[in-house]
């Protein structure tokens, strides 16, 4: 098997966007809207990234000779239910009461709990910040 030492294989982490709502944003609203039960794991972390840093941040490395694998994520872990509650905040909403926190044994799944990238070449490379959801939000709202 041969290898390209010249490419770039850039891993993003969650990707989420608020205009246009992103696909899992959508199937939360979707489910708060049709009063069915959501279970948001609070032992399962991701560092999300926002998709105007994610965006920002590939057109960047492109204009680079940079190779081999950058991680793009937000600089902040956070598990699925505090990130479920970031996102509510950021649409102006409140949790209501079909939305509850939960666990990955819970659900029965079998997941890794730790899906957070290290981001530390990313930042080592880029001038574009790798915001964090907090961050996002404070420009948002």
């Amino acid at each position: 098997m041969t290898h390209n030492t010249k490419a770039l294989v850039v891993r993003p982490s969650l990707i989420y966007g608020i205009n246009p709502i992103d696909h899992q944003t959508r199937w939360l609203i979707k489910g708060i809207e049709e009063n069915q039960p959501i279970r948001l794991f609070t032992d399962e972390y991701r560092s999300p990234i926002w998709v105007n840093t994610l965006s920002l941040a590939l057109l960047e490395l492109a204009e680079t000779t940079v190779t081999g694998i950058v991680h793009l994520a937000g600089q902040q872990a956070l598990n699925r239910w505090e990130f479920g509650q970031a996102i509510l905040k950021m649409l102006k909403r409140n949790t209501p009461p079909n939305v509850v926190p939960s666990t990955i044994k819970e659900s029965g799944m079998i997941r890794p709990q730790n899906l957070t990238l290290d981001i530390t070449k990313a930042q080592q490379l880029l001038k574009t910040p790798l915001l964090s959801v907090a961050e996002v939000s404070e420009q948002l709202c």
